[in-house]
């Protein structure tokens, strides 16, 4: 674990050292060639450090709501060698009107060191964005019936919005109970639009075992609940302009999977979403690539 002090008084911003350490009763484990723990030796602590956080701001401002632009899943670092690096591209063209004046950005979970560079290309969208809104935000829970169906959100939509489309990053956790859910089951969930369906969603991604990123440790090699170590989450887009109708309201809702009750054994089950719903004005080009290719 990397953790970066900042020791400056004045320049509150600017660190001052870095330590590589351990958690605390950190257990070591050893792990034969088909990626299965056969041993482990624990490590005790030689110290403690006590965390204090502080939000710093050269201008304050409040933090009003927080939007999700991409998700990289950290990879297993037994026997990992990054080497010089590696690079991941994110095509943030929907998010363009938040990424104006002061943003707060954050990045990473404390375990990696990142470099993150935005690059603004000049050029015509596809579509102008008029709007984003968050639909679905954080954990929900999958032990039992009464969480499968997430609720439902309406919003109301502009009278120049012409186009718009659902985007989503969702991936299980927790497993070991019944069916391994949520991280290694795939599941077929439902979005309904308006009360009625609109897409079924299959989440599950079966390419684990390709990533570049190798040799990780443990188990990344297994096909996981749409993610997979050291490899980013894949955005999920429903578009939704053919359910457009300028100046009414329109009513998301994402259920998951039913039949599924877990039997309290391993880890809780449920699902990170992170969602929005992006309204655009007319395409600003005639020409569509992929059905020219396709026909």
């Amino acid at each position: 674990m990397m953790i970066v002090l900042f020791g400056d008084t004045i320049r509150p911003y600017l660190p001052t050292d870095t330590l590589t350490k351990y958690p605390a009763w950190y257990s070591d484990y050893l792990y034969n060639p088909q990626g299965q723990a056969i041993d482990s030796s624990l490590v005790s602590p030689d110290g403690m450090l006590r965390r204090k956080d502080y939000i710093y701001y050269g201008t304050p401002f409040e933090i009003l709501e927080r939007y999700e632009l991409a998700r990289y899943i950290t990879p297993y670092g037994n026997n990992l060698n990054l080497g010089n690096g590696w690079t991941w591209v994110f095509d943030l063209t929907d998010y363009a009107p938040l990424l104006h004046d002061s943003v707060h950005l954050t990045a990473g979970n404390w375990q990696e060191l990142l470099d993150m560079k935005f690059r603004m290309i000049d050029g015509v969208p596809p579509r102008d964005v008029l709007g984003l809104k968050n639909i679905y935000t954080g954990t929900h829970g999958y032990a039992n019936e009464s969480q499968h169906n997430l609720p439902p959100v309406t919003v109301k939509i502009d009278t120049n919005v012409r186009n718009a489309r659902l985007k989503m990053r969702i991936t299980g956790h927790g497993f070991g109970g019944t069916l391994n859910c949520s991280e290694f089951c795939a599941r077929t969930n439902e979005l309904k639009i308006n009360g009625s369906h609109a897409f079924n969603h299959l989440v599950w991604r079966d390419d684990c075992g390709l990533n570049p990123l190798y040799p990780q440790g443990g188990t990344w090699l297994y096909d996981r609940a749409e993610w997979c170590p050291g490899a980013e989450v894949r955005t999920k887009n429903f578009e939704l302009s053919h359910l457009v109708v300028p100046g009414d309201s329109m009513t998301i809702d994402y259920d998951l999977q039913p039949g599924y009750t877990w039997n309290g054994q391993g880890s809780w089950p449920y699902y990170a979403i992170e969602s929005q719903l992006i309204t655009y004005g007319n395409p600003n080009l005639r020409l569509d690539a992929a059905k020219w290719r396709q026909g």
